[in-house]
This record gives C-alpha cells, structure tokens and sequence, in this order.
C-alpha cells in the first residue's frame, strides 16, 4: 500500500516544485542620463505592481541608492512585475514618475528569477522664483497664523500640481526652485489670499484667485530667475 503513494509523490513532485512561490529573485540596473551619462547617487524607487503569488504580507516597495557607475540591486524578490522611480536631488534630472515620462518594467518568475532594468532621465531646465520678503512676513506668520500660506508652484497637462520648494532662505526673501521639462507647456502658479505679493512690475496679484502664467522654455535654454514680492497681510 505504500509503493503507489511513494510513486504519486515522485511524480507530482516536479510540479509542487515548479508552482513553489520564488523567494529569491534578483534585479539590477542602471541609472544614467539621456546623454548615457551614468549618474550616481541616485534615488532608485521600485514597486512590486502584479504579484504572482497573493500574500497580504508580501512586501511591495524598495528603495536603493545608485553606486559610482550608476548601479543599483534588488534581491530576495517574488515573483510579480516591477514598475521603478528614480530621483537625483539638487540635479536637472528630471524624475520620471513626476513628469510622465517612460520608465522601465520588468517581471520575475520561476523561470525568469533575474531581470536587467536600465531607468534612463532626461535633462530638465531649473526654473527659480525668487520671493522678495524684507519684512520677514512669511517667516512670522506661515504656520502661525490661521491662513497664512504662500502658495508657488507649476502647473502642467492633466491638471497636475506640483510645489516649488524652498531650497534658500536669507533676511531679504526666500528662493524656490523646481526643474521643468523643455518644450512643454506649464503654468506657474502663485496664489495667497493673506499675504499681498506684486509681480516683478510692482503690480498686485490677484487675492481672491491664482495667478497662473502660461510659459514653455525651449530646448537648451536657461530661464531668468521669476521675482515676486510681499508687501503686507490683509491683518
């Protein structure tokens, strides 16, 4: 009686085996510039977006920082289809996920436990608000006082938002900075309804609404620093 079931479990083995979910899959990659550049210390994201085997418990978010040559490695991974992101902080890299641009997927199984990926950015444009702030308004009343926000940003297609964060402060103003696509059409946007701002002609923005400038830069030019003004508070 026990010669059949040794012999069913000899023959159903290899196919236990095979549906044996895979725990040690490996991806490795590179990150380089549209010019082939390989940039290091990069950002690397990578999510796990299909699982081939549901568990609630899988893991599905990892992070890498690139070496010398731009390499990065993932291991001990499931199967399932992997999507990446890629960020190089105080660069003109522009990151892909932020602004729609391709980035690579690939997919790891039993059969294909290790995968190449090779994230290639483009080179973007920075554009600089600087805000003129003598009185040292936004310092006082940002996060103090009920209301008192700034709002700067760029606007592009599909109604996506993004902040120009604040990369310098000094007692005469702040400066913002965020890098842009060429040859795209973008919207800066600044809006306030506590603080009184004037553009760079002296003239008030708008309180009640945004003032949104349409602007595109074209390929291989720079953008003269944007300057704004604040010259009170509705208190």
């Amino acid at each position: 009686m026990k010669k059949p079931c040794t012999l069913l479990l000899v023959t159903l083995w290899p196919c236990l085996a095979q549906q044996a979910p895979l725990r040690n899959g490996i991806i490795s990659g590179n990150l380089a510039g549209e010019d082939a550049t390989p940039i290091a210390g990069g950002s690397v994201t990578m999510r796990l977006v299909e699982q081939t085997f549901k568990s609630r418990l899988q893991k599905t978010d990892w992070d890498a920082t690139t070496g010398a040559a731009g390499t990065f490695r993932f291991d001990s991974l499931p199967a399932g289809r992997y999507v990446f992101c890629a960020r190089v902080p105080n660069s003109a890299w522009l990151s892909p996920c932020e602004w729609g641009l391709p980035s690579p997927a690939v997919s790891l199984s039993n059969a294909s436990p290790t995968a190449n990926a090779t994230i290639v950015m483009k080179r973007g444009v920075p554009l600089r608000i600087r805000v003129d702030d003598a009185g040292q308004l936004l310092s006082r009343h940002e996060g103090k006082t009920p209301g008192a926000r700034l709002l700067v940003g760029i606007g592009s297609a599909g109604y996506v938002f993004r902040l120009a964060p604040v990369v310098s402060e000094d007692s005469a103003g702040r400066n913002h900075q965020v890098v842009i696509p060429f040859d795209t059409p973008l919207k800066l946007v600044v809006r306030s309804s506590f603080f009184r701002v004037n553009d760079a002609n002296a003239l008030p923005l708008a309180r009640t609404a945004a003032t949104v400038i349409p602007f595109t830069v074209p390929s291989g030019q720079q953008v003269a620093p944007i300057r704004f003004t604040v010259t009170g508070t509705e208190q």
